[in-house]
């Protein structure tokens, strides 16, 4: 997902597809409307969200549009969910979640692929029932983390060599969210996506995340926004509804993105 401006540069952004609001409501478009105001100059927002990406995916594709010559004023990561599930479902960290897919040449496996993305592959999947994954929960969250590191440090030194700054921010998720869930928000704690063994790998990976936002300046914890809330936001155990996302927009303009894009700036003018 990216935010892009013009007359400022651009101000990449990732994993904000936005499920369960509208065009209008997304962190970007919100970002996009914020950052105007604050700077007074108008701001364009691409979105290179893709369903399910880890932040290893989004590396490629930044390194992609540099190469292309698009090179932004500031990078924000938001990740989080993503990064857990594609761990468990894969036994990996850094591999998309559908890893298994495509890493089979097989028209058979193709086929299958492509089936389970229609309407009626859904419905079949939904009364498939699910197998839980045996995890090394201890092994993979250190896994998780690291990878995560390593990619914030790839992109800093990419940084580096192209001239542009970079935030990393952790996604509010509805486990272990401090809001007051609502009754509708607790019965998704059951949800499909939320087997006992994501449930133990999260908490483990948010253990070491609090410890990671406390070593590394440019990546921010938001599992905070939500706390003392007790209107609905989730819309699934990861998405939230747009009263959630302006105020994820506001966190992430609040905790470095606004000062990021203003000394980028500042740079910019003292250097034309």
């Amino acid at each position: 997902y990216s935010l892009q401006s013009r007359g400022l540069g651009d101000v990449y952004k990732r994993q904000m597809w936005g499920e369960g609001a509208t065009d209008e409501e997304t962190i970007a478009a919100y970002l996009q409307t914020m950052l105007s105001a604050e700077i007074g100059l108008p701001v364009r927002v691409t979105n290179f969200a893709q369903r399910a990406w880890v932040s290893s995916q989004s590396l490629i594709q930044l390194t992609l549009e540099l190469k292309r010559g698009h090179v932004p004023d500031v990078v924000v990561f938001y990740d989080g969910y993503n990064e857990i599930f594609a761990a468990y479902a894969t036994g990996r960290a850094g591999v998309p979640e559908n890893f298994a897919g495509f890493s089979h040449d097989s028209s058979a496996e193709s086929l299958l692929s492509r089936i389970r993305t229609t309407e009626l592959g859904k419905l079949l999947s939904a009364l498939r029932p699910r197998v839980e994954q045996e995890i090394a929960v201890d092994e993979l969250a250190v896994a998780v983390t690291q990878t995560h590191s390593g990619v914030m440090r790839l992109v800093k030194a990419l940084g580096r060599e192209y001239g542009f700054a970079s935030r990393f921010y952790w996604q509010p998720q509805l486990l272990g969210d401090p809001k007051t869930l609502t009754p509708a928000e607790v019965t998704l704690l059951d949800h499909p996506w939320l087997p006992p063994p994501v449930k133990a790998l999260t908490a483990a990976v948010h253990a070491r995340v609090e410890e990671l936002a406390v070593e590394e300046d440019l990546f921010v914890d938001l599992r905070d926004v939500f706390e003392g809330i007790d209107a609905p936001i989730y819309h699934d155990p990861c998405h939230i509804r747009g009263e959630g996302n302006k105020r994820v927009a506001e966190a992430i303009l609040e905790r470095g993105l606004l000062s990021a894009v203003l000394e980028n700036n500042a740079t910019n003018r003292a250097t034309n």
